[in-house]
């Protein structure tokens, strides 16, 4: 338990760090090009992360320390992490998506404040059981096709 916490800081504190440096530059850009101000940001965030998408789950299955999850989740996402980072891309706009039709449907006022804040939280219930039923397959489908193990082999942690 205290691996996943530490392994999940340690992932926060990286990423934190490789917004920062974008955002300084992105923020003089943000009232003449917020398009490109975005864009700024969220390329090189998306790719870190789709380095160490799977190092929580590697923390899990694998019974390993904060510090060498993140090095599994490199190794475990070489040669794929393009298809990662489309992964990645997919799930930040479905997010947006839903987010906006949400944003959308409370500007109609057609809908209490009550009813808009719950429709809120159950998207983003929904939006992080999707996002953790992802990385969780998507750890299983690149420790098989990097390992050639079976789901069996994966399964044991839970016995």
């Amino acid at each position: 338990m205290l691996s996943v916490i530490g392994v999940s800081i340690l992932i926060g504190l990286v990423v934190f760090g490789v917004i920062l440096v974008p955002s300084l530059f992105a923020g003089a850009l943000l009232q003449s090009s917020p398009i490109i101000a975005l864009v700024i940001v969220a390329i090189p965030t998306l790719l870190v992360v789709s380095v160490l998408w799977v190092a929580v789950p590697a923390t899990v299955v694998e019974r390993i320390s904060a510090f060498a999850a993140p090095a599994r989740s490199v190794d475990l996402t070489r040669g794929r992490r393009t298809s990662v980072f489309l992964v990645l891309c997919v799930l930040g706009l479905l997010s947006f998506g839903t987010t906006w039709i949400v944003g959308q449907l409370a500007q109609t006022g057609s809908f209490s404040i009550m009813t808009i804040l719950v429709g809120s939280q159950v998207v983003g219930a929904i939006e992080t059981g999707f996002s953790g039923a992802t990385t969780a397959v998507g750890y299983h489908d690149l420790r098989v096709s990097h390992e050639s193990i079976g789901t069996d082999d994966l399964t044991k942690v839970f016995d």
